[in-house]
Parts: structure tokens; sequence; C-alpha cells
């Protein structure tokens, strides 16, 4: 866009300085352009709402009868719930699969209760059902979880 009324006139505007030393554009001086408009995607909303706990509990549900769900329930169960028994909200767990120097590592981090379970194996399946007998018996050797903050090395020292 070109100047405006009084940089056009010959007096001088702050705001077309801005825009001519690229420092800032203002609506109706020198070098504002309007945004570029925002695409239409034919009338679908890309980004869909969730469909809260309800829909959240139908999946856990169908998991439930899954091959996985059968093997697995124990192991379904810290990575579904969000509630625990007593109805107090519980944040649900991740598991994480590595493969390292010949075996299976899973690392089950209880984000809830700030530790982590691990077990390793030489396959995938022997090490889910290591975990699973383990999460079962109670005999998971949960370490604190790592917080993450300031690359572990103390503040102040």
């Amino acid at each position: 866009m070109g100047k405006c009324k009084s940089a056009k006139s010959g007096a001088w505007c702050f705001q077309c300085y801005d825009g001519l030393k690229g420092r800032a554009f203002h609506a109706g001086h020198y070098g504002h352009r309007p945004p570029p408009p925002t695409p239409f995607y034919g009338g679908v909303k890309m980004l869909k709402a969730p469909g809260g706990e309800k829909a959240v509990q139908a999946h856990v549900e169908s998991l439930a009868v899954t091959a996985f769900g059968k093997k697995h329930p124990q192991l379904l169960e810290y990575l579904s719930l969000t509630v625990y028994e007593g109805g107090e909200k519980r944040q649900t767990s991740t598991l994480t699969i590595f493969v390292e120097d010949g075996f299976v590592k899973l690392c089950l981090n209880d984000r809830d209760a700030a530790r982590t379970g691990w077990v390793a194996e030489t396959t995938l399946e022997e090490a889910m059902k290591t975990l699973e007998g383990k999460l079962v018996s109670g005999q998971v050797e949960w370490r604190k979880s790592w917080s993450g903050s300031a690359g572990g090395k103390k503040k102040g020292g």
C-alpha cells in the first residue's frame, strides 16, 4: 500500500516511516499489506472436537476385547483408565518400547505416581508377558521418574 494522506501531502508521518524502515506496518500507511485470506477446505473442519469421556471409555472397552486386551488386561488398565476405583481422577500411563543391544526394553511410565517400571527381554512378546506378570503380581521394580528440568543439574550451584 502507498503512503497515507498526510505523507502524500508532504507532511511527516511516523507510522509511514516505521513501514519504510520495516519496523512495524500500520493499516493505511506505507508498507502495510492485508493478511492473506484463510484457506477454505470446502466447509470441512480439519480439527474435530474430542468425543469426551464417553468416547474414550467406549474406545477402551473395544480395546479390552481385542487380542492385546485379552493377553494384557492389567497393562491396558494402566494405559487407559482415567479414574481410580475411589472416583478420583488419574493421569494415564505411557509405554515406550526400545530395541537396544539385542533386547526389547519396555518402559511403563506411571505419570500419575511419577514413577517408571522397566522390563527387558529378547522379544517383544516376552517383554509384554513379563511386564503383565509383574503388574499382576505387584512386583514391578519402580523407579522415580526423571523430572527433565535443567538437565538434571541443581539450581544455584
